[in-house]
């Protein structure tokens, strides 16, 4: 039912002789690169870097690239990404928990047992603690009251924004839904001593990664691209830049003609796109832009290459989650009175992400079918979460992972329905 779960690690070849060869799979005979369980690694005390935290995601990363644009990617992944992979691991364990989120989605629509469908529900919640536990409580102490609450009220805005300049269905009707908790929002902001907010919504700059063919030398060389630090990358269909939604036309040069530039989405989050493209080779941005360009040109896509139910899905859960530990954070310090408001915020938005995924489907690498078990792909992808969890709170090899243990084993602490989903599928068999 569970896969065996396999580090993608860089072993330097004086230690390898400390990897055991039968519990090792050799991934390329040039390099000493090994997929290896959790119990090889923590049985050596350093001599290697962590290249992908699972087998899948090294999989999907050299998906379609020659033997030597492999050895690129293990490279250059080595020299920028493995020196901070303690870093990385909350926003990887981050994702495997928002699958497991989609997963019980689907799971709870083909649930036809009462006791199996009210542990859905249960572990949908515990899984939006686990994300909550993962974010840290909203930094209280270096901001005022208010300012925890005009974070939420951002995301607030953002929704907004997004219902309405995005081919999402009932665009409006939601964005309207949105604009009505930011005004309950915003007036727990004013009993707090900031009413600034009371008659509108607060500045929110939506960026995209914009692929653009031909990209004006002036737009290129804009002093306000380079203050932001904005990554520029040139690659064979154009140059993909962060830029403003709302802003698009202005990817026009002087002497150019709107119809002479092409612009296409390639990110929905500019952030998603930087983040790829601070740590990838040129043959994986050649691969990925031009998969995206191409779902981009599509006559009904709208120019756009990515996914917008996982963009919209993925606001939703993060602005449920930060209102759920801004809750957690008052309630902690006996000071529930301050806005009683967010329960029922709360509540409202859990059942609409719930029915949200199960229309969209999001973040799952494989589209689970109605015929397919999903419950056992819930259960594979929670023993995933666990085992990981339990790994990351105890490497220490270097560093940055002794740091963070403490934020692991507060997760940890929390708990996991992972047994009594076992239980609900051998009731179900």
């Amino acid at each position: 039912m569970e896969k065996a779960i396999r580090r993608i690690v860089y072993c330097k070849p004086e230690h390898l002789s400390a990897m055991p060869a039968d519990k090792a799979e050799v991934l390329d005979e040039k390099l000493p690169v090994r997929a290896v369980s959790d119990n090889v690694l923590l049985q050596m005390r350093g001599g290697f870097s962590l290249l992908y935290f699972c087998r899948e995601d090294y999989d999907h990363a050299v998906r379609k690239l020659t033997t030597e644009q492999v050895r690129e990617v293990v490279a250059t992944r080595r020299e920028t990404w493995s020196p901070e992979a303690a870093g990385h691991s909350i926003a990887w364990l981050n994702g495997e928990l928002r699958k497991c989120l989609s997963l019980t989605a689907l799971t709870l629509k083909q649930s036809r047992r009462p006791e199996t469908t009210t542990l859905l529900q249960q572990n949908f919640e515990h899984t939006i603690k686990r994300l909550a536990a993962l974010r840290g409580s909203p930094p209280l102490g270096m901001l005022m009251p208010p300012e925890v609450f005009e974070i939420a009220l951002q995301g607030e805005a953002r929704l907004c924004m997004e219902y309405t300049d995005l081919p999402v269905p009932n665009g409006p009707q939601l964005a309207e839904r949105r604009l009505r908790r930011a005004g309950t929002i915003a007036e727990i902001m004013a009993r707090l001593g900031d009413d600034a907010f009371l008659e509108g919504l607060p500045f929110v700059v939506c960026k995209r990664g914009v692929n653009v063919f031909p990209l004006h030398l002036m737009i290129r060389e804009n002093p306000e691209l380079e203050e932001e630090g904005a990554l520029l990358t040139d690659w064979g269909g154009g140059t993909v830049v962060p830029w403003p939604h709302h802003e698009m036309d202005n990817l026009v040069g002087p002497g150019m003609e709107q119809k002479d530039v092409a612009r296409h989405v390639l990110y929905l989050d500019a952030e998603q796109y930087e983040a790829f493209a601070a740590t990838a080779t040129r043959a994986q941005k050649e691969r990925d832009f031009g998969e995206r360009l191409k779902t981009a040109m599509n006559t009904d896509s709208l120019g756009i290459g990515d996914s917008t139910p996982d963009h919209i899905n993925g606001l939703i859960a993060d602005q449920l989650v930060y209102l759920w530990s801004l809750r957690g954070l008052f309630k902690d310090l006996g000071r529930e009175d301050v806005a009683p408001e967010l329960d029922s915020i709360i509540q409202e938005d859990v059942p609409f992400l719930l029915e949200s995924l199960q229309k969209g489907r999001s973040w799952l690498p494989e589209i689970a079918d109605e015929e397919k078990d999903v419950l056992k792909s819930l259960i594979s992808a929670e023993a995933k979460v666990l085992s990981s969890a339990e790994l990351f709170s105890r490497l220490e090899y270097n560093p940055g992972w002794i740091g963070l243990r403490p934020d692991f084993d507060k997760f940890l602490r929390i708990g996991s329905k992972l047994q009594e989903l076992k239980d609900a599928y051998l009731r179900r068999s």
